[in-house]
């Protein structure tokens, strides 16, 4: 589902010429771990306590 919501958003913002294209980027862009990283700087970044955000992550994971 969310390689679906992705895909779709990605075709909205005019990032991909359809769909399909924008469902194949968001798979790749998981797949790399790109995903990830970025929530990971996220959570450093939003948090008062980047360490303890960090381990929650890593307990959801």
């Amino acid at each position: 589902a969310a390689v679906l919501n992705a895909g779709l958003v990605f075709y909205a913002a005019g990032k991909t010429d359809s769909i399909d294209d924008g469902i194949h980027m968001a798979a790749g862009i998981l797949e790399s771990g790109k995903a990830f990283d970025t929530l990971e700087k996220w959570v450093v970044t939003q948090n008062t306590a980047p360490e303890e955000g960090l381990k929650k992550l890593e307990q959801l994971v």
